[in-house]
């Protein structure tokens, strides 16, 4: 069979949360002997980013070109991201903005192609116009469980209503019924999560919505980087602390800061990923900080991680049972925030309430022996290790796969 995948890569090296949910089932689709064909919308992939799909043995393909200016720029798209009331803008910027200039060369590229099925992120929306226009199967990974998710208000910060009215009107310019969950454009096939019902409610998703257990690969992802192992204390306590490609730009000292500070309190050592600090010449004493970390390795030794919320971490998190403490600092991460406190798992924390006091009385309760938000979480971890999300995941996509072949 030969399986197109599409994933969305806005700009380099800052979508490594909507290239990772991809790499298990890539690495499965081709381990049970089948073509599996890459392309990133709406930009092509980083040289980083390219060399790790490849690395797995799938066929990296040229996306349709684009004019310059149609997305904002890198820096601009972080600003807005930070910025509540107009950060509908970045969302526009790459994901309605470049549909029109990209949909004809898409549709060629695909009847080039000739896929059996095409596996794509659920935000791509020139990617479901393309395919439905195409009568072609599309399976769609929804990056988190937000597809579960009827209002922005309540699972998005900032202000992204502006974007429902000209999306629809768009999709039905195209004579495409429009079936949205917040930003997820439901798939008419399948639509996977990489979570299981233990932590996502079942009953909340859409029709066609599989859970599927986890997508932590077995081996290496392809993005492995130079650590400095031999720093890694094994008699104190370690916190893990990211933040996601695009943010780990930033300052973000009024999250930083307080990490520090209660890390030394509580003589544990911090595991930072920040490519602001990471640059600078400060001297961190016992702490590590890197631009980029080799997360799943790192959560093997970790005692507490405290993340953004990004689907991806929260779900490797609770997948090697390190509770998770979440600050979550824009787009969905609400989602996946309120997720892990309704669990028990671990906290979920407003940017605005984090502070040294919070910051410290929160660490010394996950670090507590025998505390049971690390117990609880031992426990969800049992059901995303039994179930093996990359080949439940293969299996509906060869369904669809076999059906058009």
């Amino acid at each position: 069979m030969k399986i197109l995948v599409i994933t969305l890569q806005v700009s380099d090296g800052n979508s490594k949360g909507h290239i990772h949910p991809f790499i298990t089932t890539t690495q499965k689709l081709i381990s049970m002997g089948h073509d599996v064909f890459w392309l990133s919308l709406p930009k092509a992939l980083s040289q980083a980013d390219r060399e790790q799909v490849e690395s797995l043995g799938a066929q990296v393909v040229v996306p349709p070109p684009l004019k310059e200016g149609i997305i904002k720029e890198n820096k601009e798209l972080a600003r807005l991201a930070m910025d509540k009331e107009n950060n509908y803008q970045a969302y526009k910027s790459f994901l309605l903005d470049p549909v029109p200039h990209q949909l004809d060369g898409l549709m060629e590229l695909i009847k080039d192609l000739a896929p059996n099925v095409v596996l794509q992120d659920n935000v791509l929306y020139s990617a479901a116009i393309a395919c439905t226009k195409l009568q072609l199967p599309f399976v769609s990974i929804c990056v988190g469980p937000k597809i579960m998710g009827k209002d922005f208000e309540e699972s998005y910060l900032g202000n992204l209503q502006p974007i429902i009215e000209p999306r629809r009107a768009m999709f039905e310019s195209y004579g495409v019924k429009p079936n949205f969950r917040l930003f997820e454009y439901v798939s008419p096939y399948a639509n996977i999560i990489f979570a299981t019902e233990e932590f996502v409610d079942k009953a909340a998703l859409p029709e066609n919505s599989f859970l599927v257990g986890s997508a932590v690969p077995q081996g290496g992802r392809g993005d492995d980087v130079d650590f400095p192992w031999e720093d890694v204390a094994t008699d104190k306590n370690i916190i893990y602390a990211a933040f996601g490609c695009v943010l780990s730009k930033m300052p973000l000292a009024d999250v930083i800061d307080p990490i520090f500070k209660a890390a030394d309190a509580l003589d544990a050592q911090l595991i930072l990923a920040s490519e602001h600090l990471a640059a600078s010449a400060k001297d961190f004493g016992r702490h590590i900080v890197v631009s980029y970390a080799p997360q799943l390795e790192i959560l093997k030794k970790a005692h507490v991680f405290i993340t953004h919320g990004g689907a991806s971490s929260v779900m490797e998190s609770i997948y090697f049972g390190v509770p998770p403490i979440v600050v979550p600092l824009s787009s969905d991460q609400p989602v996946q925030a309120q997720l892990v406190e309704k669990a028990g798992v671990g906290f979920n924390i407003a940017r605005e309430q984090w502070n040294d006091e919070v910051c410290l009385a929160t660490l010394q309760k996950l670090l507590a022996s025998g505390n049971e938000f690390a117990a609880k979480c031992k426990t969800l971890q049992t059901t995303y290790q039994n179930n093996d999300g990359a080949k439940n995941a293969a299996d509906i996509i060869l369904r669809f796969a076999v059906t058009n072949s």
